[in-house]
């Protein structure tokens, strides 16, 4: 795991929150933060395959990465809409226009912010760049929408400082109805012992003025992206507009959290929320939030920095945000191929929702479903209605929640069974049975250790474990996670999986498990379907 400072970027709208004037009507005023913000947690990072990422250098040819770009695939990406028609504008602080994936872009240069080196604002700029129109050229990555123009806008200006508002105003001037503007800002607040619950980094709507900004760019028919923001709470306790998609004033925008991959270190399931982001009913939709593939940075072991550089460990929801707004100018892109009228902003975004992967376990925080640009353009192609018919089938219900610990059992012990099915199926003659990889889970945790010990009974012999995509030493039914992030006073949730090779006559039924440690309290471990 690498640090890096994506979730420090945030405090540049704090440095400038002061000056962007009173609040609007109706809007309670964000209270800048006093101080800097300490080191984000690390950043979660693709896993490379045998060990080892291909070779990037100073010099020389690029390889090809786009088999390590997962989320292409899972966003149904890479079909023969590729944004053509379709200018994407990106409010940034900085990038690196001269990148290698970027350099045939005739971008203007990125500005000189001033920010502290820490912010590395010029690589999280040419990261999300990177994940909406990187060079399909079968060197290095590629974008969602290739075809599309980037159109990058900053919110600072040497006379005026730091003014999202008038940026975000500045990039819609330059679009038209079926483009899409993605504002990569998040804002701060302060936080007490009075808001409970209340996130401390928000949607950049709850910024004096920029919900405005955002309404008048969707009534001209611009769809904007916005960052649910990396606080880790629901939005809705920030204001009424953020209290759901038909809230009174709200901005039209879509408001994208950050959801776990398919892949070995990603914190959280497949389409399930990420350990940070916000979350809440405004929420529309959510994309890849953890170790996405893109041009910056210049970590995960590849050793080119500067405009050769990428990253496996881009992540929160920045990425997020620039899937979706990828996966939105591919869906107006095949609109407008299809007849020459692009979806208004209010259809695209429920036409996603309608077509769309739907979220794991919402009960830990609703972000929405991932969009399936394949399923969208389809659905666009058979002439239904953009927004969902009558009937639509709801997605089926979360798993119900692990049982209680039994009155006898320590305060800070979870029991859960895991669900295997005992039975047989026979294959030819023979009678082979299928039981489950493990019986049952318990967990308990010591927080000043910062270790959580998890009890297997009835484990398959040979059996593999696995805590957040990571093998542990099992003995004697015994496994010991250890986890510094557990001393802290906020939630941890943890998957655990445990599979087993099949021997002579029996079959194992693999077992995945969601282990929630709260701030107190004992553990909750519940088997997850699938």
């Amino acid at each position: 795991m690498l640090r890096r400072p994506i979730v420090a970027l945030s405090a540049a709208c704090a440095l400038g929150a002061a000056a962007l004037g009173g609040a609007g009507a109706g809007e309670r005023p964000a209270a800048p933060a006093p101080s800097a913000e300490p080191a984000p947690p690390p950043a979660v990072c693709r896993t490379p395959p045998a060990g080892a990422w291909p070779a990037v250098g100073d010099a020389g040819a690029v390889p090809d990465l786009t088999p390590y770009q997962d989320h292409l695939g899972a966003l149904g990406a890479g079909g023969a809409a590729r944004g053509a028609g379709v200018r994407i504008a990106d409010v940034e602080y900085e990038w690196r226009e001269r990148h290698v994936e970027l350099a045939g872009r005739g971008l203007a240069a990125g500005p000189l912010t001033g920010l502290p080196p820490e912010y590395r604002s010029a690589d999280h700029g040419t990261a999300v760049l990177g994940i909406l129109g990187g060079e399909d050229d079968g060197a290095g990555i590629s974008g969602i929408a290739p075809d599309a123009e980037l159109v990058p806008v900053a919110p600072h200006s040497a006379a005026g400082g730091y003014r999202p508002a008038e940026a975000i105003r500045d990039a819609a001037a330059r679009l038209a109805p079926g483009d899409v503007l993605l504002v990569e800002l998040q804002g701060m607040v302060a936080q007490g012992p009075a808001d409970p619950g209340v996130p401390r980094y928000t949607p950049i709507e709850f910024l004096p003025g920029v919900r405005a900004a955002i309404r008048e760019a969707v009534d001209a028919g611009i769809t904007v992206v916005e960052p649910a923001g990396n606080g880790d709470g629901d939005i809705g306790a920030l204001a009424p507009w953020l209290a759901g998609p038909d809230a009174p004033d709200h901005s039209g925008a879509i408001v994208v959290g950050a959801g776990g991959g398919a892949q070995d270190d990603s914190p959280a399931a497949d389409r399930q929320r990420i350990e940070g982001s916000n979350f809440g009913a405004r929420v529309d939709l959510q994309g890849h939030g953890a170790g996405v593939v893109t041009s910056g940075y210049g970590d995960a072991g590849w050793g080119a920095s500067g405009d050769r550089s990428y990253t496996a460990c881009f992540d929160g929801t920045s990425s997020a945000a620039a899937t979706v707004a990828g996966a939105v100018a591919v869906v107006q892109s095949a609109e407008i191929a299809r007849d020459g009228t692009p979806l208004t902003p209010a259809e695209v975004r429920d036409l996603l929702v309608a077509t769309g992967a739907p979220q794991v376990a919402p009960e830990e925080g609703r972000i929405g479903p991932r969009p399936d640009v394949a399923a969208a353009v389809a659905r666009l192609g058979a002439g239904l209605p953009a927004s969902p018919p009558a009937g639509e089938p709801a997605p089926p219900p979360s798993p119900p929640p692990a049982p209680p610990a039994p009155a006898t059992a320590p305060a800070v012990t979870a029991v859960a069974p895991a669900a295997g099915a005992a039975g047989a199926r026979v294959r030819g003659a023979r009678a082979v049975r299928r039981v489950a990889a493990v019986r049952r889970v318990r967990a308990s945790v010591d927080r000043r250790a910062g270790r959580l010990v998890l009890r297997l009974s009835g484990l398959a012999p040979r059996a593999t474990v696995r805590v957040g995509g990571r093998r542990v030493r099992v003995a004697r039914g015994r496994a010991v996670v250890r986890d510094p992030r557990l001393r802290r006073a906020a939630t941890r949730r943890l998957i655990v999986t445990v599979t087993a090779p099949r021997r002579a006559g029996v079959t194992y039924a693999g077992a995945r498990m969601r282990v929630v440690v709260p701030p107190r309290g004992a553990p909750r471990v519940a088997r997850l379907r699938g």
